[in-house]
């Protein structure tokens, strides 16, 4: 089984607060299970800032926010160059990091959410949901190895510091 990752990059930075309220919502009555989802903001400089950051443990054992963070910091943040190309040693979906890059401009918001393999989020069912909103709609999967090699890139790299 792989982990799936599910970014949606919205015009607006006020669309993007909505979507997260229906999400809270909806996982709230139990119908959605998220474990992981980050709301990130880009100002007109293109300086990416973290808004909300949710980690919902209901459903099985919590998957570290670790990889999520760090995740999120590797696609939207000013030191994304380096850390992208650690994504693409790690056998990270290029393409899918082509396409962030191109949908990710100023004054852009985004929703990041991360379904582990272990999840029972279904998450065809969570695409047809943010499909009723407008933006840009991105979806891969995420083999256990590349997870594991994130995961290991960014112990490296906070053993550095």
């Amino acid at each position: 089984m792989t982990a799936e990752l599910i970014i949606m990059i919205f015009h607006q930075n006020g669309e993007t607060r909505d979507v997260w309220r229906a999400l809270d919502e909806l996982n709230g009555t139990g119908a959605l299970g998220l474990k992981n989802a980050v709301l990130l903001e880009r100002d007109a400089r293109g300086k990416a800032f973290i808004q909300q950051h949710k980690h919902y443990p209901a459903l099985g054992p919590a998957m570290d926010d670790t990889f999520v963070l760090f995740f999120t910091n590797a696609l939207f943040t000013g030191d994304a160059e380096d850390l992208n190309r650690d994504l693409l040693v790690a056998e990270f979906d290029e393409c899918f990091i082509e396409e962030l890059e191109k949908a990710w401009l100023p004054h852009r918001s985004a929703l990041l959410i991360f379904i582990p393999h272990d999840s029972l989020v279904n998450s065809q069912q969570l695409l047809d949901y943010l499909s009723e909103y407008s933006g840009t709609l991105m979806h891969t999967t995420l083999p256990e190895r590349t997870i594991a090699s994130i995961l290991e890139l960014s112990n490296s790299i906070e053993s550095q510091t």
